[in-house]
């Protein structure tokens, strides 16, 4: 039965629960980082004891700090997302394949077998019983052989 079988998915849901919570949690921690990164950054920017393109170089490893962890964590969270829909679309599939078999199994292999054994039954009605008779069949030379057009020979 079918819904038996989808409980064997159970693992590949939870899975695809445990992804949709973990995203935005990446997401934010990620976020979290790259805020952490930036404010060891922060201090060397204004001290007055490094050159002022030192303090530019600083100031550009901040910003990808502070832009570049974070945009890298949603995209993560994004993926998590998308890994978790994938999940779903994988499971819904299966189930309805199993039910699919199923419904082929129950109800169109048993409807197709008695539309044969109606055929039969009908066929042996109209032979009766005593009929003999083959179906016509062509010679076989007339397969084989193309016609021949009038006034041309095939020689």
């Amino acid at each position: 039965m079918p819904s038996e079988q989808t409980s064997s998915y159970a693992t590949l849901r939870r899975t695809r629960t445990v992804l949709r919570i973990v995203s935005p949690l990446v997401a934010g921690g990620m976020a979290l980082i790259g805020l952490v990164l930036f404010v060891g950054v922060a201090p060397e920017l204004a001290n007055p004891g490094y050159a002022m393109s030192e303090r530019m170089i600083r100031g550009v490893i901040g910003l990808g700090y502070l832009l570049g962890i974070p945009l890298a964590g949603a995209i993560l969270g994004y993926l998590f997302r998308a890994f978790a829909d994938l999940i779903d679309v994988w499971v819904d599939t299966e189930v309805a394949a199993e039910k699919t078999a199923d419904l082929v199994e129950r109800q169109l292999v048993p409807g197709v077998l008695r539309m044969c054994q109606l055929l039969e039954k009908t066929n042996e009605s109209l032979a009766g019983p005593g009929s003999t008779t083959k179906p016509a069949a062509r010679p076989a030379a007339e397969h084989g052989r193309p016609r021949e057009s009038a006034g041309r020979s095939t020689t």
